[in-house]
């Protein structure tokens, strides 16, 4: 019987007139089960941060940034790359500390189809040197602490590195790298099935592997959640509506943005909801 319950729970908001309606898609010969309205890559993800434009998106110690600003930071980057000639597919890192240029930079990478390499921050320089060459970065993002661990292995690296919240001679700083770029956000064309990130594991038991994900995986998890949530509304109505807020929704970023919960669970889950981090 409970199973009965939850089958048709699921059959009603998955139906093909709800939010949630799910359809098949052949994905490289595979049949998958995807929702019919998620976003079709992370840049369309982004867009719905915009009906919450002057909302603040996120807060770090002073700074305060609106959901607009995001959007327009991020075009700056995304532009900018271009400019670099980084192309769809090319892998471009991130290894940062939570500063919200890593936001912005996660953005602008994945929003014309350049691959966000997530760097664990913890790695020492042998690490990070690893990860570089394993990822085939064509670009970094780092911040002071993560560029003096990569000092003693320069000779071994051939890799611009836009320095972030520091200004180290002989590196561009990340407000030089952005300071002519456009805030109209390129609309580069993005398949939903292109890759989109890579995270690495822990590499408990050898080295540390680089795990690929897509567009479409990371915005289908998203709605996944969601929809988890409207099935248990579904199923228990006699539990009443929910009281409006006394405040707009908001979450404290507790992990490093380069975890998949900090990246995919608080950041990019934020967009829909117009929640602040």
């Amino acid at each position: 019987m409970v199973q009965g319950t939850i089958d048709a729970a699921i059959a009603a908001v998955t139906a093909s007139d709800q939010p949630y309606a799910t359809e098949t898609q052949t994905i490289d010969g595979i049949d998958f089960v995807v929702f019919s309205n998620a976003p079709s890559n992370l840049r369309e993800l982004y867009r719905q941060g915009l009906q919450y434009s002057d909302r603040d998106f996120f807060v770090y110690q002073d700074e305060r940034c609106t959901y607009q600003q995001a959007w327009e930071e991020a075009a700056r980057v995304g532009n900018q790359l271009k400019r670099e000639g980084i192309r769809p597919g090319d892998r471009v890192g991130i290894s940062l500390r939570n500063y919200p240029e890593w936001i912005f930079a996660f953005m602008g990478i994945t929003s014309i189809g350049a691959v966000a390499v997530a760097m664990n921050a913890w790695w020492s320089g042998e690490e990070m040197v690893y990860g570089i060459e394993d990822s085939g970065l064509r670009l970094l993002f780092a911040d002071e602490e993560r560029i003096e661990r990569l000092r003693p292995y320069g000779d071994r690296l051939d890799i611009q590195t836009i320095a972030v919240r520091c200004q180290p001679d002989g590196y561009i700083s990340w407000n030089q790298f952005v300071a002519n770029a456009s805030r109209s956000m390129p609309e580069e064309a993005v398949n939903p099935d292109a890759n989109a990130t890579i995270l690495y594991t822990s590499g408990s038991t050898a080295h540390p592997k680089g795990v690929l994900s897509t567009h479409r995986a990371i915005t289908n998890a998203l709605m996944c959640w969601e929809c988890g949530g409207a099935i248990g509304a579904y199923m228990f109505p006699q539990a009443g509506s929910v009281p409006a807020p006394l405040h707009l929704p908001a979450t404290i970023l507790t992990v490093p943005l380069f975890h998949v919960t900090g990246l995919v669970v608080q950041f990019l889950q934020s967009f829909k909801p117009g929640r602040k981090l």
